[in-house]
């Protein structure tokens, strides 16, 4: 969307504006580019990642076609909208084994997984919906699993758990 940095009512060459990009006070210069005769800026990188910037700055220089020239400037943030491209992953899987009198708080493993595009972003674990027993908990922030309620092993001997990562 071409936002109008700057209107003139001059007329002829005096009321004709061009636009750049002031690439010395702009730290962002070289992400974007600007129609010199309408002002409208867009992106001149493949993409922009909103891990390394949330928002990019440019300065904006309106320059009219009179001798000599007058000109403004205005500084323009734009702000990047986070996509996720890359689901957690578990970089393995996790067998633990655990004897059938642990009692509940009794740690069993760690669970981890990393996210490619979250650089600031907490991953959350969860135990996915099945686990019927409540015999198991996770702490949502860190990963650990733990034995939530008894075990028995004369009851049931093992124990298939689906966690998630988001």
């Amino acid at each position: 969307t071409a936002l109008p940095i700057c209107r003139t009512v001059a007329v002829g060459i005096n009321g004709k504006v061009s636009y750049k990009i002031d690439s010395g006070r702009s730290n962002d210069a070289g992400k974007f580019k600007i129609n010199s005769g309408n002002g409208k800026i867009s992106v001149a990188v493949p993409s922009l990642c909103y891990d390394t910037a949330v928002s990019n700055t440019v300065i904006i220089v309106a320059e009219d076609g009179a001798d000599p020239p007058r000109s403004s400037s205005a500084t323009v943030t734009i702000k990047t909208n986070d996509v996720n491209l890359y689901p957690p992953k578990f970089s393995r899987d996790y067998a633990p084994t655990v004897s059938d009198n642990a009692a509940p708080g009794t740690s069993l493993a760690t669970v981890l997984a990393t996210d490619a595009d979250k650089c600031h972003e907490a991953i959350e674990y969860a135990i996915v919906p099945g686990n019927d027993t409540d015999k198991f908990s996770v702490d949502k922030d860190s990963g650990l699993l733990q034995i939530a309620k008894v075990l028995n092993r004369d009851f049931r001997a093992a124990y298939t758990l689906n966690i998630s990562a988001t």
